[in-house]
Order: structure tokens, then C-alpha cells, then sequence
């Protein structure tokens, strides 16, 4: 897993990340990286 670099980078990571959790094919995927600790960051909604 790369490293973003810029803001652009990161929305587009939120919206996949937002994308994973509301989906039946890759919520145990999503949910696998928020328990490593592999990907996650704080926003305001």
C-alpha cells in the first residue's frame, strides 16, 4: 500500500473506503483494515 500525497489521493480513498463499508461483496475487507489498524482517518461527515 502506497502512501498518498495529496488531498486529491485522500477523497478518493475516503469515497473507496465508504464504498467498501456499505458493500455486502467487501465489507469483511473493509472491516479487516480498520481492525489491523491498515487504514483509517478521522473526518468530520
Amino acid at each position: 500500500m502506497n502512501l498518498i500525497t495529496n488531498n486529491q489521493e485522500l477523497l478518493t480513498n475516503i469515497q473507496t473506503l465508504e464504498e467498501y463499508k456499505n458493500s455486502n461483496r467487501y465489507k469483511e475487507y473493509f472491516t479487516k483494515l480498520i481492525k489491523r489498524g491498515t487504514c483509517f482517518i478521522t473526518g468530520k461527515t
